[in-house]
């Protein structure tokens, strides 16, 4: 079985009304999704992030720098997807996308703009604001390579539709909406009126507006999922929470937790930040043998277990993993190469290569790919071995 690939929903900085240094600042101090983001290293097949202008690469690159990233990418390990543009409500169309922002150049925001243009202003911006070194050239190519790009235009008739759907069919989650026969056209609002995601005016003249504009979101991101070929979500903001909890298994974090806790393993992003490990030690680990064993072992055993079976399934793999490095363990190996070098004429020249094969392979060619023993590595990390 494959590990399933995952969404970062609470990895999003989505464009809003906002200005751009609050949505970076709100995004670095997201700890859950830093989180998420490591733990999704360990368990999954290929972390899925999605951008409209590469804030979150900017917020990669602060924490673990271009190597780094551009090893995660080569590695096909990381991807981006891009919704090029945004959502708006106006009152008589219902949702639009949303591209263009009026100023002197009439030119496209970073949001809209093309991926390239988008990388060369985000490049400056790391020059100017935060005097780090621009975008490697390797780096803007990887990324153009690795980026799914989704245009708001080409799904927003979807979009509305499945947003009206969800709240027609489930009025019990959505009471505020009972009283409102037409979506369309809210009450209270002027038809020449705007409304963009996130705007903090419109939360307080109209809360139904922002309401039906963060679950247009959450619908978005369904849909960028599926177009990612993730089935499993790391979920951050409530309104997604909500939906997603509807549609989505998201039991496999609960149980990479538990699954923690038993093997002793702390949390990862403390010790990363303090300096104690770094995120190469992580990605070597993850591509190991036994980091795919356990990605394998984790999803079949584990992921949809209550606390009770995650600690009878991890009493199990203890069970079966042959300790070949304990006292007993190399005992019993020594007796076997000692009677290898009594077969007469080739049994020195045997015993040799057999002490020289057991030295430096017998905890690949038992051990190699066992979850037990990914573990274990996990677990000298975090002390520091």
């Amino acid at each position: 079985m494959t590990a399933p690939n995952i969404y970062l929903s609470d990895f999003w900085s989505i464009v809003d009304a906002g200005s751009r240094k609050l949505r970076l600042e709100k995004i670095l101090k997201n700890t859950q999704a830093h989180t998420a983001f490591l733990d999704s290293l360990l368990l999954h097949n290929k972390i899925l992030i999605p951008t409209q202008e590469y804030l979150e690469l900017l917020v990669l690159l602060k924490l673990y720098g271009q190597k780094n990233i551009i090893n995660l990418l080569q590695s096909d390990i990381v991807q981006f997807i891009r919704l090029k543009g945004s959502y708006a409500y106006r009152k008589g169309r219902g949702l639009m996308a949303y591209y263009t922002i009026d100023n002197k150049q009439r030119q496209p925001h970073p949001f809209a703009a093309d991926t390239e243009d988008v990388l060369t202003a985000l490049s400056q911006y790391m020059l100017n604001q935060h005097s780090m070194m621009p975008l490697d050239s390797r780096l803007c190519s990887l990324i153009l390579e690795k980026t799914i790009e989704v245009s708001a235009a080409t799904i927003e008739s979807e979009i509305w539709q499945r947003t009206i759907s969800d709240i027609q069919n489930n009025l019990n989650c959505y009471p505020e909406f009972c009283n409102i026969p037409d979506l369309v056209n809210l009450p209270s609002i002027s038809e020449a009126q705007i409304y963009l995601i996130g705007d903090e005016t419109a939360g307080i003249e109209n809360p139904l507006v922002m309401r039906l504009l963060e679950m247009s979101v959450a619908q978005t991101e369904l849909l960028l999922a599926k177009k990612g070929a993730a089935s499993d979500f790391s979920i951050g903001r409530g309104y997604v929470r909500q939906l997603l909890n509807r549609v989505i298994d998201t039991s496999y974090n609960t149980a990479l937790t538990e699954l923690f806790k038993l093997s002793e393993i702390p949390d990862l992003l403390p010790l990363i930040n303090c300096g104690q490990v770094q995120l190469e030690q992580i990605i070597k680990l993850r591509e190991s043998s036994s980091g795919k064993g356990f990605r394998e072992w984790f999803h079949i055993n584990c992921r949809h277990s209550s606390s009770e079976n995650i600690q009878r399934e991890y009493i199990q793999l203890l069970k079966s993993i042959p300790n070949v490095n304990s006292n007993g363990g190399k005992f019993n190996r020594c007796l076997f190469g000692l009677a290898v070098s009594a077969i007469p004429y080739v049994g020195p020249l045997l015993g040799v290569l057999y002490n020289v094969i057991d030295y430096f392979k017998t905890e690949e060619l038992v051990n190699g790919k066992s979850p037990q023993l990914f573990l274990q590595k996990l677990e000298g990390l975090s002390i520091g071995e």
